[in-house]
């Protein structure tokens, strides 16, 4: 059964001249990988009559108030599903993995939070998605990750920007 996993609680930053703490999350797509083992765009592949990668970014959109696709540098920008609106960042290295795009994604953001999928999830369940921002909300942790018997899953997480970009440096 899978549960959010919640991390130590966040010190909260003061609040800058009476301005309101941003509410809104990105979500952020992980699309930059080669699919190496599965021979081919693993994200353009159909699934249920839609690309792979289509799939994730409609998941997220239902609960993202802005969506960041990430791509590996010199890669075209993959086509979006229709309705749905995304930026699109860049790997700052080539086969690099998630992380370096992670963090591309992340300095992209303009949410105070980030919900980070890879474009190879078009499963991702909405409600999960809604426990990790209630989770996060609520108690001000800084990531929300899912725990998977005695497994931490990378992906789905959910974190706070600012201190995931303070410990990336």
């Amino acid at each position: 059964m899978r549960r959010p996993c919640r991390s130590r609680p966040r010190r909260r930053r003061p609040a800058t001249a009476g301005a309101p703490e941003p509410e809104g999350v990105t979500g952020i797509v992980l699309a930059g990988g080669r699919s190496t083992r599965f021979g081919r765009d693993k994200l353009a592949e159909p699934y249920r009559g839609a690309p792979i990668l289509h799939h994730t970014l409609r998941r997220l959109a239902d609960v993202c108030d802005d969506l960041v696709v990430v791509i590996a540098p010199g890669a075209p920008e993959p086509d979006l599903p229709v309705g749905v609106v995304a930026r699109y960042a860049r790997d700052a290295l080539e086969g690099e993995g998630p992380l370096v795009g992670a963090s591309a994604g992340l300095a992209a953001t303009r949410t105070d939070l980030a919900l980070l999928a890879g474009g190879d999830m078009p499963e991702l369940s909405t409600a999960v998605v809604l426990e990790m921002l209630r989770v996060a909300r609520e108690s001000a942790v800084e990531c929300v990750a899912l725990r998977d018997g005695d497994r931490l899953r990378p992906l789905p997480s959910l974190v706070r920007v600012d201190r995931a970009l303070e410990l990336s440096r």
